[in-house]
């Protein structure tokens, strides 16, 4: 994912973007976080012929304490190359994937 830094917000081990700085495919997945609430949608992301299912997600109303994520879009990182502003941000190492 490359984005300029004024479309994304940088929140510990994960990078959000507004949905207008990248190309995803809406998906039917759903999950519930105790500090952010619920999600309110899930995307797959196309690079050409291949298709990673649900590597991004949203909350449209996450908790009142994580407003400023509301319509952001969240990437597993430790799945996709991220690059801001010209750098490549580190992959962190989580018990999502290993």
């Amino acid at each position: 994912m490359i984005a300029p830094r004024n479309h994304i917000e940088a929140v510990p081990r994960r990078i959000r973007a507004t949905l207008g700085a990248i190309t995803v495919v809406p998906t039917d997945a759903v999950s519930s976080c105790p500090y952010k609430g619920n999600t309110s949608g899930y995307w797959s992301v196309a690079v050409g012929a291949s298709v990673h299912a649900d590597l991004a997600w949203s909350y449209a109303f996450p908790t009142r304490q994580l407003l400023p994520i509301a319509g952001l879009i969240a990437f597993y990182n430790e799945k996709v190359g991220v690059i801001v502003d010209g750098a490549i941000v580190p992959r962190p190492v989580t018990h999502f994937f290993s």
